[in-house]
């Protein structure tokens, strides 16, 4: 299903239109961007508008579009196992002029909260071909900690890659929430909380 609208202080994630699968099209053919993706084959626009359709519909995933000053930049979605209590996040920076701006941080934040708060999940899993480094940190600073690696399972710039797994609790997501609340209780310098200074 597509996920509502959510509004951060620079990306919104919101469903995504029919007529945007060309500009996926143009993500997904591009080497550069597909590089420490699982699958590296081209696509056709027939093949992203039957993907766009199946995901739009299946109760078992939520997926988003990721906007950034008011254009398309890539997506963001998880699949679902109901009986587990899990989800498994993939995401998709596809706009390479919006790279190193940390915008994956904040669309995982938002999704992650998201998932969290309406969903009854356990935990939240993620996973990365090792040297992407930029998500490994959006992965990181989301609150995710690696527990796993598949040993040289892809191929990529020449050399066999690990595939990394990571997972975040709904406890470990909790507990974050709970610490920026009392930071930011504390910031404000409201007299009386005992806040340690």
């Amino acid at each position: 299903m597509l996920g509502p609208t959510l509004k951060g202080d620079r990306v919104t994630l919101r469903p995504i239109r029919e007529e945007e699968a060309e500009i996926f099209v143009s993500f997904l053919c591009d080497p550069v961007v597909t590089r420490f993706m699982g699958s590296v084959m081209p696509i056709t626009l027939e093949q992203e508008l039957e993907w766009l359709k199946k995901e739009s519909t299946n109760p078992n995933t939520v997926l988003w579009g990721i906007e950034f000053d008011e254009r398309l930049v890539g997506n963001i979605g998880m699949g679902i196992n109901w009986d587990r209590g899990t989800g498994e996040l993939g995401a998709m920076l596809g706009d390479r002029s919006v790279w190193g701006l940390k915008l994956m941080k904040e669309a995982g934040q938002l999704a992650r909260d998201y998932l969290f708060t309406h969903l009854p999940l356990r935990k939240i899993k993620g996973g990365y071909i090792d040297g992407n480094g930029a998500s490994q940190r959006a992965q990181e600073r989301a609150g995710f900690h690696e527990t796993g690696r598949l040993r040289a399972e892809y191929f990529r710039d020449g050399a066999w890659r690990d595939h990394v797994f990571t997972e975040l609790w709904r406890e470990d997501w909790e507990k974050q929430r709970a610490e920026l609340v009392n930071e930011s209780a504390c910031s404000s310098q409201i007299p009386g909380l005992g806040c340690e200074r």
